[in-house]
């Protein structure tokens, strides 16, 4: 069932010019991150932000709290007051869970409880301090940066990241999933871009060049996103193209995390995915935690606590799927939550009033990085977490539903 729309340019819907009582005044007069500032971000982050500083520490790291706090100083003392008491609360309640489940033993508790906590932290102050221009500008930029890195890493031969199995990854941006997630998110952003651009008023010539250009960066994104090898990547892309083609995803948020554990749930015997041994490390996990204890199951064992030795891999330390992970680390509920929180954002997008391109770059974006929570964490990825925080720091532009 394809979306009905008058035309490309055309928005979903017209909207009323703002009055005093439909804005939303959650940010009062603030004006948000400056496109110059979010634009140099993303590129150093892209081009040299995975750079280790040692103990799992990378440039991205400060270059994610620098950013944070210009984001917190723009804010007025009230603002101010509530984030840092809705941060306090929910990283005490986390405390709390770690020190029921006896994780703090954990040896990787303190990095991964760290970057949970960055990531918390950072998408609660960016929420809705990204706007419109500074994301159209990240838009154009992202994708000619990350398609530029890859281009050099694959010239310059360092992509063969497992050396002979032909998987590419930029090291700096982590393993080739991560890789694929970079490069994901920016397919969706040129998308944008390119939908924007069909607007513009030019000449037949011009339009073609410029169309032609936009299909050469997206063609070259997408060959780079293939050799990834990756799994969550390719999955991510289907949704990604497919929202973008007009295809409605009805109960996709929900059905595709459901399905994913359906398997150990009703002891189904699927077969392996490709021989990623992705199904047998879940197993493990979930039998390992539901059989030691009912407060592992309930409170789980700590971030960091994953570290299983396999006989068809080597050291597992990530559940390659988020809602696992976040089970095994903090107990059942953070998945239900998690659901929750993913079935609330999908109504409310669902319920607001948004031009068309910006609605395609929402739901595709966040729909990519929910199915990629199947097969994957690299949300959690050190390097990574920058582009975590952006992501879902974007869910303040979706307008309210006007009453």
């Amino acid at each position: 069932m394809t979306e009905a729309h008058p035309a490309a340019c055309a928005p979903s819907v017209v909207l009323p010019p703002p009055t005093a009582a439909s804005a939303d005044t959650r940010s009062g007069s603030h004006r948000g991150i400056s496109p110059a500032l979010l634009g140099g971000f993303v590129a150093l982050n892209l081009l040299i932000g995975g750079l280790p500083l040692g103990n799992e520490v990378y440039l991205t790291d400060l270059l994610l709290v620098a950013l944070l706090v210009v984001s917190l100083l723009r804010r007025g003392p009230a603002g101010v007051l509530k984030l840092l008491l809705r941060c306090c609360a929910v990283l005490a309640t986390m405390g709390i869970l770690v020190f029921f489940a006896g994780g703090f033993g954990a040896e990787r508790f303190l990095p991964e409880f760290l970057k949970t906590a960055l990531l918390l932290v950072g998408t609660i102050l960016l929420w809705g301090e990204i706007g419109w221009p500074a994301l159209g500008r990240m838009a154009r930029l992202a994708p000619l940066i990350a398609l530029g890195v890859t281009v050099f890493v694959y010239a310059s031969g360092q992509g063969d990241y497992y050396g002979d199995e032909g998987r590419f990854g930029v090291p700096w941006w982590g393993s080739p999933n991560t890789t694929a997630f970079v490069i994901d998110m920016c397919i969706a952003l040129w998308l944008y871009s390119m939908h924007q651009d069909l607007c513009r008023r030019a000449e037949r010539i011009e339009r073609m060049l410029l169309t032609s250009f936009q299909l050469v960066i997206l063609s070259g994104l997408v060959a780079f996103l293939l050799i990834t090898g990756s799994s969550g990547g390719r999955l991510a892309l289907l949704v990604i193209l497919a929202r973008y083609a007009g295809l409605r995803l009805p109960g996709f948020l929900l059905l595709l995390p459901l399905g994913a554990v359906a398997f150990w749930i009703l002891g189904l015997r699927v077969p392996e995915l490709a021989g990623s041994g992705r199904l047998l490390i879940w197993q493990m996990l979930l039998v390992t935690q539901i059989t030691a204890s009912k407060v592992h199951w309930f409170f789980g064992f700590g971030p960091g606590s994953i570290n299983l030795t396999t006989w068809f891999t080597a050291r597992v330390q990530s559940a390659h799927n988020m809602f696992i992970e976040e089970c095994y680390s903090w107990g059942i509920l953070a998945p239900i939550m998690m659901l929750f929180a993913i079935r609330r954002f999908s109504l409310r997008v669902r319920g607001a009033q948004m031009p068309r391109p910006q609605r395609l770059l929402i739901e595709s974006v966040f729909g990519a990085v929910i199915a990629g929570f199947l097969v994957d964490t690299y949300v959690m990825a050190a390097q990574m977490t920058w582009l975590g925080v952006l992501i879902f720091g974007t869910g303040g532009l979706i307008p309210h539903r006007r009453r």
